[in-house]
C-alpha cells in the first residue's frame, strides 16, 4: 500500500506543470506581487503505531485541527502549518497520547504550477511514553485544473529527522519521515463573485516516520513506523 502512496504521488508531480497556482488565480493580491493565505484544515486520522517489536495497533479516529497560512512573493513561498494537540484512544491499551506537529517551509516556484520546498517538521506526543522527531525536508507542491471550478492538488516531503525518547528505544536515531497528500481544490470565486479568494479542499494524507531502535533497547532489529493518514478537508482565504 505504501509503494501505491508514494507512486500515486510521484505520478502527480507530472501533471503539476499543466497550470497556475490555483489560490494565486482565485484573488487580485493586496500588495502587488505579495499573496497572503490563511486556512484551516480539519483531518480525520487514524494513528497506526508500535506495540513492542512485532505488534502495531491503531488508534481510534480523531478529528485534528490544522490552521495554516503562507505568504508568496513573485516566485519566492514561506509556509506553515500547526496540528492542534489532540488527544488519541488506542483500543484495548492504557495508552492515551496527546499528539502535536508543526511544520514550517520555504520554497521556490520551478513553474507555475510546481513549487520544490525546505521545510523544518517537529512531531512529539506524550503520555507514560514521550517520543519526538524534529528536522529538516524537501519536497514538491503544485497543482493541475481539471476545469475552471476544481483542480488537482498534491504535495510530497521526505525527511531524515532525528527521533528522541525517554526510554531510550530511538534516542538519537535518524528517521524516515515521508508525507504524501493529493485531492481536489475548488475555487469557490468560479461559482459566485462574492466568493472570490476562498478555496475549498478535499483529499488524503497519510505520514509515516520511524527508524531502527537502538540495540540495546529490546525491541528487535526491525525499523518501527508512526502511520497517521486519512481524509482531509480545508477551508481557507487568498489576498
Amino acid at each position: 500500500m505504501n509503494k501505491k502512496q508514494i507512486l500515486v504521488a510521484a505520478a502527480f508531480t507530472v501533471l503539476c506543470p499543466l497550470a497556475g497556482n490555483v489560490q494565486a488565480q482565485q484573488a487580485d493580491s493586496f500588495m502587488g506581487d505579495v499573496h497572503g493565505t490563511i486556512g484551516l484544515r480539519l483531518w480525520r486520522t487514524e494513528w497506526t503505531s508500535w506495540f513492542g517489536a512485532n505488534q502495531y495497533i491503531t488508534s481510534d479516529t480523531e478529528t485534528a485541527v490544522i490552521p495554516v497560512a503562507s505568504l508568496r512573493y513573485k516566485d519566492f513561498l514561506v509556509s506553515g502549518s500547526y496540528l492542534v494537540e489532540t488527544d488519541f484512544n488506542f483500543p484495548g491499551e492504557d495508552y492515551h497520547p496527546k499528539r502535536k506537529e508543526y511544520d514550517v517551509n520555504f520554497g521556490y516556484f520551478l513553474l507555475p504550477s510546481l513549487a520544490a520546498t525546505v521545510g523544518y517538521k517537529h512531531m512529539q506526543y506524550a503520555d507514560v511514553y514521550e517520543w519526538r522527531t524534529k528536522g529538516w525536508t524537501v519536497g514538491l507542491s503544485g497543482s493541475a485544473p481539471l476545469a475552471p471550478y476544481v483542480s488537482l492538488y498534491g504535495n510530497l516531503a521526505y525527511g531524515r529527522p532525528k527521533i528522541n525518547d525517554n526510554a531510550g528505544v530511538f534516542t538519537g536515531q535518524r528517521a524516515k519521515y515521508l508525507l504524501t497528500e493529493f485531492g481536489l481544490a475548488f475555487p469557490l470565486g468560479q461559482m459566485s463573485p462574492s466568493m472570490n479568494g476562498f478555496l475549498l479542499t478535499a483529499g488524503y494524507r497519510y505520514q509515516r516516520v520511524g527508524a531502527n531502535p537502538n540495540l540495546n533497547a529490546g525491541a528487535g532489529d526491525k525499523e518501527l513506523f508512526e502511520y497517521t493518514q486519512g481524509a482531509v478537508i480545508g477551508f481557507s482565504y487568498s489576498m
